[in-house]
Parts: structure tokens; C-alpha cells; sequence
């Protein structure tokens, strides 16, 4: 929940964190101020995400029928697009089409890494634009009545999203219900087990897909262009001016398939597809995939992203500065141990958090790495008993004692390595002196050779 919060842009700073064990050293010391504001945090957090979610649930009762407000707020897009079916088409009940493979969107990243001025485009409602400029239904939907219901639900979004940028919270909760109702019309043709359902109706649907961002990567490029990814419904792309090339690329397009200029001179760290943090000239970031990823530890998330981010906006020098710090934080043992701290469930067949007494399996635990040090297999050393190599110390979590410095910074080095592209870090007395040979130019010159 916490997390949520701070994705959802909810919250802008992160709040009181406590682990397990220092709620539980509050409660032995009387320190009971800091457990109520802990607990506050978790009230104030739950009404943001309920204030955030729960009415645009409760708008999708105007259009899906017989599901209850807590049955819709978990049904799946794809329950919500049968249940409409069905009212369509009331007395008929097909059989549902047995699950099949089809090709999906193109996902691609074809310039990994660290990118400056780099713009988006996204087509709006992808999919479901596809549907309409091209009449693709379910097959079992002889009288093609969905389509009418997923114009209507079109044209009336367009119409709440104006209202609601113009202040109208009322017609902003209203437009996002249907932007998850429109987005999921789709996606049901392609899910096995609902009898409306049409595979080959998904299939026609990605194919279109791919031809049309098979033609924004042509007139991108044809502009002078760069393009960095391709994601489904959406390109980043590098260009000086990107308004023009946004233009042609609208000009390009049949009727009926609208773009967005979503993002304009942005810096882009992407390391695999569907991975990236984007930083705009503000310096606000947009993140996707592994930088939100749950059972990581604060600093994982956090320290690549603040990294990026000064990178862009204040350059090298400051990323540096800021990778340093945390560095020799980690090295005196300063930084908070909240920021090393893993909480998560213990899964059913996980074996070592249990055995090592911080759980049970379904119990929710909090934990850090410190050092273990193994047994002397021979006299004045650490060595394997079978190559008779050193033995070298490994981590245990554990939710009592210092953490390991050095297994966080390993952890801390590759990281900084993986985002600037550098082959080495060499040590040189309390400082670093980097090998700025980049693995990009290094792998240029080979092919150049």
C-alpha cells in the first residue's frame, strides 16, 4: 500500500516506515507517539487510494449489468465485457472458443540504455479504435451491437475528459470508468472460458496493431527520427522536433486512429523493453517495470531512480555526487536499516525463512541481509573440502544486527555500473576512478574493426 500510494503520484514523499522489529521496540519502550503516527499514515494512505479508486468503480455500474459494486470492484475486464454481451444479446448463450495462440503487439527496444531528448507518441485506445475504423466484433454477435455501445462509450469519454480538465472531479472519476471499460473490450476476445469470446476476432485486432506501429516507426524515421521503443500502442522516439513529427505521423494514419504527443524532450533510461524511468524537463518521472517491483528493498527501487533523475536534470557530476553518498553511507553503516529492509509474505514451500525463525508460511515479515561467516574447513582459513578453494562469508536475512555492508554495496556498484553503461569501477585509496569506456562505444568499435 505504501508503494501504491507513492506510484499513484497519491502521496509525494515517503512516509514514516517501521519494520516489525522497531514497532515492536516502540511498544517495550512506551515510545507509543511513534506507533499512532505510523498508524495514522496507514489511515490517511487507505482513504487516498479509496478516494482514488472506488468511484470509478462505482461509474462502471452504469454500464455493466447484475454485478454488485464489491463484485466489480475485483471482476475482471473481461467478466465486465460478458456481462454486457449478455444484456446485448439476451436468450444466447454460444459456446465459448477454445483457448488458441495468437501474436500479439510489437515490443521492442531497440536503443537500450541512457537517451536524451526523447519524445513519445501514444495512439489513444489502440485497440478499441481498431475495433471501430474496422468493424471487429465477436463473430457471435451477429447484429454488431457492442460496437454501438463501445462508440457511444467513445464519444462520451471524450466529452468527460474535457470536463474534467476542466476541473470537474465528477466527470474525471466518469471518463477514467470508462477508460478501463473500453480498454477491456478487447482483451475479452482473446480470454478463454466466456462464451462471447473470439480469438480469431483478437488475432485480427493485434494484427492492425502492428501494421499501424509498423507505419509511425516508418514516417518517424522518414522525419529524421531515432526510434529508442516500441511498446504495443506507443513509440519513444529522439528528434528535435517532435511536435512535427507527431504531426506527420497523425497525417499518416487511417481515420479514426487519433495520437497523443504524450511526452516532449524527456530523458529515458530503458535497460529491457517495458522497462524505463522517464524524466521530464521538470523533472518529474514516470517509471514502468522493475522499479516499482514488490519484494525489493527500498533502496533498490529508489536509488536508480533519484540516480536517473539527476542525471538528466543536473547531469553526471550530481548522479555521481549522490551515488557517493549513499555509498559511503552504506560503508559507515549510517544509512537506516529501513532502507535495506525487504517485507513481504512467506510463500507456502519457502523453507529458509522459517527455519531461521522470522515466520511462518502466510505471515508477513520484515528482513535484512547481514554476514555469515562459514566454518574453518582446515586450520588459519575458509576453504572448500572438496577443491580446497577459499570459502568466502554469505548472507543471511535475519531481523536482528547490522546488515551487510558489503553485500549492499555489490548490489549498489552493479547498479550504478548497469545504468551508465561502464565496463568497471577501479578503486583508487577512498575513491572511485571510473573506466568511462562505455560497453555501446566498446561494441561500435569492434563492429567498426
Amino acid at each position: 500500500m505504501k508503494n501504491s500510494v507513492i506510484a499513484l503520484g497519491l502521496r509525494e514523499d515517503r512516509r514514516l516506515e517501521l519494520s516489525v522489529e522497531r514497532i515492536r521496540e516502540c511498544w517495550e519502550t512506551g515510545d507509543l507517539a511513534t506507533i499512532q503516527d505510523y498508524l495514522e499514515f496507514d489511515l490517511d494512505d487507505t482513504q487516498l487510494l479509496a478516494n482514488f479508486l472506488l468511484p470509478v468503480v462505482y461509474y462502471q455500474m452504469n454500464y455493466v449489468p447484475n454485478l454488485n459494486f464489491q463484485t466489480l470492484a475485483i471482476a475482471s475486464p473481461a467478466l465486465k465485457a460478458q456481462k454486457i454481451h449478455q444484456r446485448l444479446l439476451p436468450g444466447i448463450e454460444p459456446d465459448a472458443d477454445k483457448k488458441s495462440g495468437f501474436d500479439g503487439g510489437t515490443v521492442e527496444l531497440l536503443k537500450p540504455g541512457l537517451t536524451s531528448n526523447v519524445s513519445k507518441i501514444d495512439v489513444s485506445s489502440l485497440y478499441p479504435s481498431i475495433m471501430l475504423r474496422y468493424g471487429i466484433c465477436s463473430r457471435k454477435d451477429t447484429e454488431n451491437r457492442f460496437l454501438g455501445v463501445l462508440e457511444y462509450m467513445r464519444g462520451e469519454r471524450l466529452r468527460l475528459k474535457a470536463l474534467g480538465k476542466s476541473g470537474d472531479k465528477s466527470a474525471s472519476f466518469q471518463e477514467k470508468s470508462l477508460k478501463v471499460l473500453i480498454n477491456g473490450s478487447y482483451g475479452f476476445f482473446g480470454t478463454g472460458y466466456y462464451s462471447f469470446n473470439d480469438y480469431e476476432a483478437a488475432a485480427l485486432v493485434t494484427a492492425y496493431g502492428r501494421k499501424i506501429l509498423d507505419l509511425m516507426v516508418e514516417v518517424v524515421e522518414r522525419c529524421g527520427g531515432i526510434t529508442i521503443e516500441i511498446d504495443t500502442d506507443g513509440i519513444f522516439f529522439s528528434h528535435d522536433d517532435p511536435e512535427t513529427v507527431s504531426k506527420a505521423v497523425a497525417d499518416a494514419l487511417p481515420d479514426g486512429i487519433e495520437i497523443e504527443l504524450e511526452a516532449q524532450n524527456c530523458g529515458l533510461y530503458a535497460p529491457k523493453a517495458k522497462i524505463y524511468v522517464l524524466v521530464n524537463s521538470e523533472g518529474k518521472t514516470s517509471v514502468k517495470g522493475l522499479f516499482r517491483k514488490r519484494n525489493r528493498y527500498p533502496l533498490q527501487n529508489e536509488f536508480p531512480i533519484e540516480f536517473i533523475k539527476l542525471y538528466f536534470t543536473q547531469g553526471l557530476d550530481a548522479a555521481e555526487a549522490y551515488y557517493q553518498e549513499v555509498r559511503s553511507m552504506l560503508i559507515s553503516g549510517d544509512l537506516p536499516v529501513e532502507d535495506l529492509t525487504i517485507t513481504r509474505k512467506i510463500s507456502t514451500n519457502e523453507k529458509n525463512l522459517v527455519e531461521l525463525g522470522l515466520g511462518k508460511p502466510g505471515e508477513r515479515v520484515s528482513y535484512w541481509y547481514k554476514r555469515l561467516e562459514r566454518e574453518a574447513r582446515h586450520q588459519g582459513g575458509r576453504y572448500h573440502s572438496k577443491t580446497g578453494r577459499p570459502l568466502k562469508p554469505c548472507p543471511i536475512e535475519t531481523n536482528s544486527g547490522e546488515y551487510w555492508s558489503d553485500y549492499y554495496l555489490t548490489e549498489l556498484d552493479e547498479v550504478y555500473r548497469s545504468i551508465l553503461g561502464v565496463d568497471e569501477v577501479r578503486m583508487v585509496g577512498d575513491k572511485h576512478q571510473l573506466n568511462l569506456e562505455l560497453k555501446a562505444a566498446r561494441s561500435k568499435n569492434l563492429r567498426e574493426r
